[in-house]
């Protein structure tokens, strides 16, 4: 597809289908459904509310600012995380549609609005692969926001987009009407990422540390980029032939981040594979993660053993003892022939006892190995808790959980867990947790710090 600054995209206002507009503002006919779209003229000033005082007080008062997701809370229904939640992209999109038919230049809100749920439902369709419906959703929304935030954050998504297709030229004409020193810590931070994603482009691989830092403290980044972020900078690190600096950067992003921008940065990446962010450090620094893990390769545990051994010795036991009854009444007078189907009788009895604690085990074990070797990773959140049992140092709760994939939609599962108290006290409260699952059975992953 075209990329560059001048080849305008929109969507039709009817079916959504991505247009070619051209340069000019004249009613564009939907090839689809044939629906009349007037095209509104796009404005092409430049961002301008920059920070007039130094750098170093410029970068105290963005520390300052909170960097947490935080979504029009409008568009929480939609949402998984900091994602669009899969199930609800076509209802997302009608409201989106809903919102560009109504809007009104220079309402803060009604902008905000406008271009989050663009840039979500954009997120989703580099994804997909579809660069011409990506660049419809953030162009479209840029012709309707007056506002430096919206406005800039729409831009920022242009620049990214034309440096993934190989276009960074394109990138550095959208980033000239961007403002490179906002004292607003989103409006900046998109900024940021954008730049840095056009340096990447053009293999300057140095300006991409100056301008996110050496590491993920030196500049302050929104929640919602830190994953990219963190990957374009391990990028930048591992091509100027500093690889354990990257393994570094992305193991402590892993660690430290939660299950949610785990997700968000998977996504990332997939998006961007066309730019081969981080062909060595990825996967070193996924290997540190696995030993960390402690790779639990099965659960065959010193409990299943025993109660294996106990299931063949008592069986075998009660075998012998009927052989040696049997011996015992056609040698002599059969007086401990009894005494011998008793025993066994008893060993058969006790044998039957564990087997089914062996075979109970055993499929749990089974399960727990599918799930490491075929099930997926999904984020999820405890809804509700109670404690079952408590201990010193142990508690474990009933819990109600929220599982949210990549692919599919969300879903409730009822399980029991142990943990720690901390780690119980930090669930309820609604921390994200990674788990794997595998239809509806689910296997938490061990927190790594």
């Amino acid at each position: 597809m075209k990329t560059g600054f001048f080849d305008r995209v929109t969507l039709c206002s009817s079916c959504g289908a991505p247009l070619d507009i051209g340069t000019g503002d004249e009613p564009v006919r939907c090839g689809k459904c044939g629906a009349r779209n007037q095209v509104v003229a796009r404005i092409d000033d430049a961002v301008a509310e920059g920070w007039s005082a130094d750098e170093l007080a410029r970068l105290d008062h963005l520390r300052a600012q909170s960097p947490a997701y935080a979504p029009d809370p409008a568009l929480l229904p939609f949402l998984a995380g900091m994602r669009l939640a899969q199930h609800a992209r076509a209802e997302a999109f009608a409201h989106w549609q809903a919102l560009r038919a109504r809007s009104s230049p220079g309402d803060v809100a009604a902008e905000r609005r406008l271009v989050e749920l663009a840039w979500l439902l954009a997120l989703r369709s580099a994804e997909d692969g579809d660069p011409h419906r990506e660049r419809g959703l953030l162009e479209s929304s840029l012709c309707l926001v007056r506002t430096p935030r919206a406005t800039q954050i729409a831009r920022a998504g242009l620049a990214a987009l034309a440096a993934r297709m190989g276009d960074p030229a394109g990138g550095e004409a959208w980033l000239r009407l961007c403002e490179p020193r906002s004292a607003d810590l989103r409006t900046d931070s998109y900024y940021r990422f954008a730049r840095a994603m056009v340096d990447t482009a053009k293999g300057e691989l140095g300006a991409v540390l100056t301008v996110l830092g050496g590491n993920d403290v030196e500049v302050p980044i929104v929640e919602e980029l830190s994953g990219a972020c963190a990957l374009l900078r391990a990028n930048a690190w591992e091509r100027l032939g500093r690889l354990g600096a990257a393994v570094d950067l992305l193991s402590h992003y892993k660690f430290e981040s939660d299950a949610f921008g785990q997700q968000l940065a998977r996504s990332f990446q997939s998006a961007n594979a066309r730019l081969d962010l981080c062909p060595k450090s990825e996967l070193e620094s996924e290997r540190r993660r696995q030993r960390a893990l402690g790779r639990r390769g099965i659960p065959w545990t010193k409990g299943m053993l025993v109660i294996l051994g106990l299931s063949v010795h008592f069986a075998l036991g009660g075998l012998l003892l009927i052989a040696e009854g049997l011996w015992s009444l056609y040698s002599s007078d059969g007086t401990s022939f009894g005494l011998s189907i008793m025993c066994s009788f008893i060993m058969f009895f006790t044998a039957a006892i564990f087997v089914p604690l062996f075979w109970g085990a055993f499929r749990r074990t089974q399960r727990q190995r599918a799930m490491l070797t075929r099930g997926e990773i999904a984020p999820g959140r405890v809804l509700s808790a109670s404690v079952v049992t408590e201990s010193p140092g142990s508690v474990a709760f009933a819990a109600r959980l929220w599982i949210c994939p990549d692919r599919a939609p969300p879903f409730e599962v009822e399980t029991t867990i142990g943990s720690s108290p901390e780690r119980f006290a930090e669930l309820r409260a609604g921390k994200p947790f990674t788990v794997r699952y595998l239809d509806r059975d689910v296997l938490f992953e061990p927190v790594l710090r």
